[in-house]
């Protein structure tokens, strides 16, 4: 499975989970501009929070109907590639997280 490029980011669909790539978080919200990365960019900058121009989801959806974000901050793209299951892919965040977690994850827990 390759890379699917969307608007803002790539996105890597496997059985039961994605994983999301934003290269570059936008740093302000243009006048001519609307998107939602450029709008929490901004609040989280208000808020006071780490903001990073790479970041790179692990997202599960979840029995409700929502997702859980696993984020970290930078390229881990090819680490993901490589994870062929869900079990590797919570691996790949779980061996990271500690180092690259990123504050607009559902949050800093070891995924089991």
């Amino acid at each position: 499975m390759k890379w699917k490029k969307l608007e803002n980011n790539f996105v890597l669909t496997r059985k039961g989970y994605y994983v999301s790539y934003i290269p570059n978080m936008p740093r302000v919200l243009d006048q001519n501009q609307f998107s939602i990365g450029a709008l929490a960019n901004k609040m989280g900058v208000a808020m006071g929070l780490d903001v990073v121009e790479k970041e790179t989801a692990l997202v599960i959806p979840r029995m409700d109907g929502g997702n859980e974000y696993y984020i970290l901050s930078g390229d881990f793209r090819k680490k993901y590639e490589k994870a062929k299951t869900l079990k590797e892919a919570k691996s790949v965040y779980n061996k990271n997280r500690k180092e690259f977690w990123n504050n607009w994850s559902t949050n800093n827990k070891k995924i089991v």
